[in-house]
């Protein structure tokens, strides 16, 4: 065993360093020139012991991955058949992940069995700097559901049934409350269904309490599987348990995928110290979303930038720049071989960005302004999901269909926070000024959110909300829907144009138009000059702005490692391939209260021409830093 491993025994854990790399297929771990070259400090990997050492002796720490155990070692002796197995109402089976039975309670609990008993002796050798805790029910692990081939809920397994009435059972007592409640019949707790899927009515909405209970149901077992994983972990090691969360948070069918941050990152923290690694790192919105959940919660952020088969030049540099602005601990870098590969794109790339990131240290600060995301509004539309906030958030800086012509709200509000309605419920909104609801049809959220919202408000809080659907309908405590027109009763009159209405020491302005980049495009437009002015009224302007917005500029706080105030902006133009950078003049102006140091990073394609700083450019990296005194100015022209 080589020395270092045998001396490190003697000194506290090791930290997760800046830059990662995910490497759980044999061949993958980068050989030692380019783990150098890249700054390359940690591994997520589930090599033996013995390699692990020599990793750790050479530099390169381990994220142990635990193998989840095979459906036959879940299922062994519990006389489980394939009725017991995932699968929709039309027996489809999962599309992704383990053919098993995930809602039967013994195999959850045979799960975190075999894991704990794993790690017991794993998780604390002297190389490991953390413990990735796969999830037993999506397909990489990641805290989701998967769905059927047929994109179907995968709840008419004999299990999920049984799941599905035992909650009933809990919360109803009886079935004569549940026959109130459906406002129907249930003669027995055996002929209970779970629904096929949701049934809209005119507004879009599945206003059904079945439809509700079944919302509730569903999404909390993915919470108490999750959990009860990390509970099973946490009795044998102290070190840091790291949770995958995807793109489903926020993006496509969200409300069959499920994993909702607010929730997801509130039970973590349960179990800290925890890591939530946000595998959507190419998208601003995304890292912003989790990026205030965990500042909420106490869970540290790390991110991760789209893989195979998805790898692009366009999302690894936005990587970078959204990385140091949401202060995220780590880069951690999937691939299948590509970066054992010294010649390939995506090595060169990171050689390039690894050492900048590693090179500078912020920290997560919330935004006096944020945008709500409303997961519970995924829950009863008709087409599962809840696109309205990242459509409109950043026009390139995303994962989600690019388009430079889009509206950016997030720019003209200084690229704020995202909240949901458990973060806002919990508080979230302590400190802000300025909440935007850009609703574009029905945004739904529960009572808890509501008057969290409503007190807000009154307490001096600015609420911008968009569309008559708007909050029009509530969940209530009983997880029945009604009726809550006029912003939840925020409005004394329904709003008309533009209507601006005080409440309390706060105030409510209401566009009586919906907000949707294609449906009301010239709407949308109008709007983001409006927020711009609203934001210097009101006092919450960001620390820098760029002009023209065709770029974007991310205040990334203070870097630790310097001391200066480091900003980062986005010429990306087109997202390739290859990637273009923007070309012009623009102007950089900064709260003339900041004082100090400061520093510009961006990647750009030639140097440019700079009045107000010092400016560099490295023609292999492409990396340009600025250096300028605050307050001040920059111009740069290409």
């Amino acid at each position: 065993m080589p020395l270092l491993a045998l001396l490190l025994p003697l000194v506290a854990p090791p930290t997760l360093p800046r830059v990662g790399v995910i490497a759980v297929h044999d061949g993958t771990i980068p050989p030692a020139a380019i783990r150098q070259q890249m700054q390359l400090g940690y591994a997520l990997n589930w090599r033996p012991a013995s390699e692990q050492a020599a990793l750790a002796a050479a530099g390169c720490l381990s994220m142990h991955f635990e193998p989840r155990p095979g459906a036959d070692r879940l299922h062994a002796g519990l006389e489980l058949t394939e009725a017991d197995c995932d699968q929709d109402a039309d027996g489809h089976l999962a599309d992704e992940g383990y053919r098993m039975a995930t809602f039967d309670p013994r195999v959850i609990d045979r799960y975190a069995t075999l894991l704990r008993e794993a790690l017991r002796e794993r998780a604390n050798q002297p190389w490991v700097a953390a413990i990735s805790v796969p999830s037993p029910i999506s397909r990489y692990g990641e805290a989701h559901y998967a769905v059927s081939d047929q994109g179907g809920y995968l709840t008419a397994s004999r299990p999920a049934r049984q799941s599905f009435r035992r909650w009933l059972q809990q919360q109803y007592g009886d079935l004569q409350r549940l026959s109130a409640a459906w406002g129907r019949v249930v003669p027995a707790w055996d002929a209970i269904e779970p629904p096929r899927g949701p049934q809209p009515g005119p507004d879009g909405l599945d206003r059904r309490t079945v439809w509700s209970d079944y919302q509730h149901w569903y999404h909390g077992w993915l919470l108490q599987v999750t959990d009860r994983t990390f509970a099973a972990v946490r009795e044998v090691t102290d070190r840091p348990l790291v949770m995958t969360l995807g793109g489903m948070k926020a993006g496509y069918a969200q409300g069959v995928f499920s994993g909702n941050v607010g929730p997801t990152v509130r039970g973590l923290a349960a179990h800290r110290p925890v890591i939530l690694d946000d595998t959507d790192a190419q998208t601003l919105f995304s890292q912003r979303y989790t990026g205030a959940a965990c500042a909420q919660y106490g869970v540290t952020p790390m991110c991760e930038p789209v893989g195979p088969p998805h790898l692009s030049e366009y999302a690894q540099l936005n990587a970078l720049i959204n990385a140091l602005s949401v202060g995220s601990s780590s880069v951690i870098l999937p691939h299948l071989g590509e970066l054992c590969q010294p010649d390939h794109w995506f090595t060169r790339i990171w050689s390039q960005l690894g050492p900048a990131f590693a090179a500078r240290e912020t920290a997560y600060r919330p935004t006096a302004v944020a945008v709500f995301h409303s997961y519970v509004s995924s829950w009863y539309r008709a087409d599962r999901q809840n696109m309205d906030a990242v459509r409109l958030y950043d026009a390139t800086n995303t994962n989600w269909s690019p388009d430079p012509s889009q509206p950016s709200w997030g720019r003209a509000l200084g690229n704020p926070d995202v909240l949901d309605d458990q973060m806002i419920a919990d508080g979230a909104l302590a400190g802000r000024r300025l909440l935007v609801i850009p609703n574009s049809g029905q945004a739904v959220t529960t009572r808890a959110a509501v008057e969290a919202i409503r007190q807000w408000v009154l307490a001096g809080g600015t609420l911008v909300a968009f569309g008559e659907g708007c909050l029009a309908v509530t969940v209530e405590t009983d997880r029945q829907l009604q009726p809550t027109p006029r912003l939840a009763g925020m409005l004394t009159a329904p709003a008309t144009g533009r209507t601006v209405q005080p409440l309390g020491a706060g105030q409510v302005i209401a566009y009586q138009q919906a907000a949707h980049p294609t449906a009301n495009a010239a709407f949308c437009q109008q709007v983001q000059q409006e927020l711009t002015t609203l934001v210097d009224a009101l006092g919450v302007a960001p620390a820098g702005r760029i002009a023209p917005a065709t770029a974007n500029l991310l205040d990334c706080g203070a870097d630790r490692r310097s001391g200066r105030r480091l900003f980062c902006a986005d010429f990306l133009a087109t997202v390739g391939p290859p990637v273009t950078f923007l070309r012009g003049e623009f102007r950089l102006t900064f709260d003339q209260r900041l004082h100090g140091p400061a520093e510009l990073l961006a990647v750009t394609a030639a140097p440019p021409s700079c009045r107000g700083g010092s400016a560099a450019w490295d023609p292999t990296t492409r990396l340009l830093t600025v250096r300028w005194e605050l307050p001040g100015a920059l111009t740069l022209r290409w």
